[in-house]
């Protein structure tokens, strides 16, 4: 979205305020309102020395901006409809008693929305971070009727608890000390703390007092494994709760693109957003990135399919703004309370001036369904506009979290959403669609199911059926066949709320295929009696008779009782095509201790492009039959068996191809104790025992050892232990 303004007349009004005798106060003033014309929060310029100056009483330095910490007053607040600003939380013993529920009007009988404009255009060097779209930026220009006390004598207060307006003096405030306070206009939940943002905790979590619901405070994006780490933390931990709120009211940005925790909320994958840069210096015109693989979101079954409520504000910023835009891909997310600061993107920091602080926005975005239609200074769609009130705060209610708690209580909707199997043969099986649908005031409802390929094209549908007595929680299902074709299909569910007169759709809520099936064909193995081990590729058949299946993945499954360890139990596939087998390229291995009767019990989940659609299972029987050899595919040099040993260990390692190969052994100081096998070596699987009294007798004392596998150009280590 581009701005309403000329930048060479932009540029050249503010140069030509400057001459010879410019100060570097009014310099700072100068260039710190240029940046804030461009109305982004990426783009502002400091001078250092000059806004860093102490806010004692008469320093002339505007502070604008919620982003800003809030601890020269010692109160969050925040700014209601009339432009008047309402205290959330205090301080103890505030030194003007100012309470939660109080309204700041002005000062020295002005009102703050006349001032705060007096004192823009008054040109004082400002600490301002400013928003894009035109709530944002008119919320943050009314931001700081508190901070700027040091601009006056005295502020007016109109007290929550009497209805009086008081007129203070602010030199009380030169006592207030308090250490850095960021202003997170959220209102306290019991027992889930504010992250500390201030010391890098990026994300908190717990559940609501009384429910099943979790609550997550996402305060920043950065450092991004943290904040990686920290917000899939809370994600996994509330993924079998009823409904999720996510409060990003404050939220300060930064790079994290929390792939983790989205697999858990998401069960499709989606192209959301891309950026978009700066590509003519003359016209500034937009190219976009072609970037929109780093923000897709990719998901995995199963879907978390209930109420998600985000919680957003104009303290919520740049990668802030991201993640929201990335959520709206969700279909159970609606958005509360006001739009974020709508300024996303990339920027950069120039550090050619040391006392400065300068940065500037160098991109814009857009979803990739709407190209051109840019996001920074857009509104962002909320769905409950609401925001604090004065009667609320005083009682410690947040009306954001209220409104979502409200919303998650009566929205009627489905969830739990399955196929009764997930492979039909053509034509032919009954295809039986339930679901659960709330209903928790008992309105009239319908519900729909629809069967659809890839491209969202409906294959057919059906009308479900209510099963059993009214209530909360209802069971409704229906039946068709089969689809005609071989292929793969998505089920979607709408439930109709006839008595609100709203509906509800989970898209892509199961999945189904009348591809293949895909079955173990053979497996074939070879054995390691040294190291109790045996290796063994599957071979995988399609079944079908038309569709080449692509994407095929395999998750293996062994809980035998006297499996010690696997290794390779997730392979990937070829495509199969209709009526063939195709073998692994990996191979996976099982180790087994002396209970081991001679077979092992292997399940096999069959996935394609990650969603599973086929199992097979099957016992392989290894006793008595001689083994097939597998050649490897890559080198590898496995951990010596036993370990720790005395006096005697073996050593296995593969190589897929012929070479010289060397089998030594090292002491802690690099000394060679042994060499073990040095010949050529066609493609394959071996083993060679090391014996320790057969190297140095008595004398190889107890300790860690080395052993060192080259094979033409590949080399590995690993440490062994000998103990006597």
């Amino acid at each position: 979205m581009s701005l309403n303004l000329n930048w060479d007349s932009l540029k050249y009004y503010y140069l030509n305020k400057i001459n010879d005798s410019t100060s570097r106060g009014a310099f700072s003033s100068i260039i710190s309102h240029l940046a804030y014309e461009l109305k982004d929060i990426h783009t502002y310029a400091w001078d250092k020395v000059v806004v860093l100056t102490p806010l004692n009483p008469g320093t002339p330095i505007f502070l604008l901006g919620s982003s800003l910490t809030v601890e020269h007053f010692g109160a969050v607040t925040t700014i209601l409809p009339d432009s008047t600003t309402l205290v959330l939380r205090v301080v103890p013993d505030h030194p003007l008693n100012i309470e939660p529920g109080d309204i700041i009007l002005g000062y020295e009988g002005v009102p703050w929305k006349t001032l705060s404009k007096e004192l823009l255009e008054a040109g004082l060097p400002m600490v301002a971070r400013t928003g894009g779209c035109e709530t944002a930026d008119t919320y943050l220009n009314l931001f700081g009727a508190g901070i700027n006390w040091h601009l006056f004598d005295t502020i007016d207060i109109l007290k929550y608890a009497t209805g009086d307006t008081v007129h203070l003096s602010v030199l009380p405030l030169l006592n207030l000390n308090v250490p850095p306070m960021v202003n997170n206009e959220q209102l306290t939940i019991p027992n889930i703390p504010f992250p500390d943002v201030l010391a890098n905790q990026c994300a908190t979590y717990g559940i609501l007092e009384g429910t099943n619901i979790g609550y997550i405070y996402l305060a920043k994006e950065d450092p991004e494994a943290t904040a990686d780490a920290q917000f899939f933390e809370a994600v996994n931990a509330l993924k079998n709760t009823d409904a999720m709120i996510i409060d990003m009211r404050l939220n300060f940005g930064g790079w994290a693109l929390f792939s983790q925790a989205f697999n858990i909320l998401f069960n499709d994958n989606y192209s959301t957003i891309e950026d978009a840069y700066r590509c003519n210096t003359n016209t500034f015109e937009l190219c976009p990135a072609g970037n929109s693989s780093t923000f897709k979101v990719t998901g995995a079954h199963p879907l978390y399919d209930r109420p998600i409520a985000v919680l957003l504000g104009p303290t919520c910023g740049s990668m802030g703004d991201v993640t929201a835009h990335r959520l709206v891909y969700h279909p159970m997310v609606e958005f509360f309370g006001k739009s974020p600061l709508a300024s996303m993107g990339d920027s950069r920091l120039i550090q050619s001036f040391p006392d400065w602080r300068i940065r500037y926005s160098i991109v814009d975005m857009f979803h990739t369904h709407s190209p051109g239609v840019y996001l920074n200074r857009r509104e962002f769609p909320i769905n409950f506009p609401i925001w604090h009130k004065p009667d609320d705060v005083a009682q410690e209610k947040d009306a954001v979290v209220e409104k979502a708690l409200e919303w998650i209580n009566n929205v009627v909707y489905p969830h739990d959403i399955l196929s009764d199997k997930t492979f039909y043969t053509v034509g032919q099986d009954t295809l039986v669609i339930s679901a659960i649908i709330e209903n928790p005031n008992s309105h009239q409802l319908s519900a729909r199911a629809y069967i659809k390929s890839f491209d969202e094209s409906v294959i057919d549908s059906v009308n479900l059926e209510f099963n059993g007595s009214a209530s909360k929680s209802e069971q409704w299902s229906g039946r068709l066949i089969a689809p005609l074709a071989e292929h793969f299909f998505k089920v979607s569910v709408t439930s109709f709320d006839e008595t609100a007169l709203d509906q509800f759709t989970i898209p892509n809520a199961t999945r189904f295929t009348t591809a293949g099936p895909i079955i173990v064909d053979s497996i074939i193995y070879a054995h390691l009696p040294a190291t109790k081990r045996y290796s063994f590729r599957p071979y995988l058949k399609n079944l079908g008779n038309t569709l080449p299946i692509t994407g095929v993945s395999v998750q293996i499954i062994c809980d035998d009782p006297w499996v010690t360890s696997t290794s390779n139990f997730n392979i990937n596939f070829p495509t199969i095509l209709p009526g063939s087998s195709v073998q692994s390229s990996v191979t996976s291995s099982i180790l087994y201790d002396s209970t081991f009767p001679g077979y092992f019990n292997l399940k096999f989940i069959i996935a394609s492009e990650g969603w599973p659609y086929w199992k097979d299972s099957t016992q392989l029987i290894v006793t008595g039959i001689e083994s097939e050899e597998i050649l490897p595919t890559e080198y590898a040099l496995f951990q010596n068996f036993p370990n720790p040993f005395n006096p005697n260990t073996m050593i296995s390692w593969q190589s897929p191809v012929g070479s010289w190969q060397t089998i030594k052994v090292f002491d802690v100081l690099g000394n060679e104790i042994a060499k073990l096998v040095d010949e050529y070596k066609p493609a394959g699987s071996y083993e060679v025992e090391f014996d320790a009294r057969s190297y140095g007798g008595s004398r190889l004392a107890s300790g860690i050892y080395f052993y060192k596998l080259q094979a033409g150009e590949y080399k590995a280590v690993k440490k062994m232990l000998l103990i006597k």
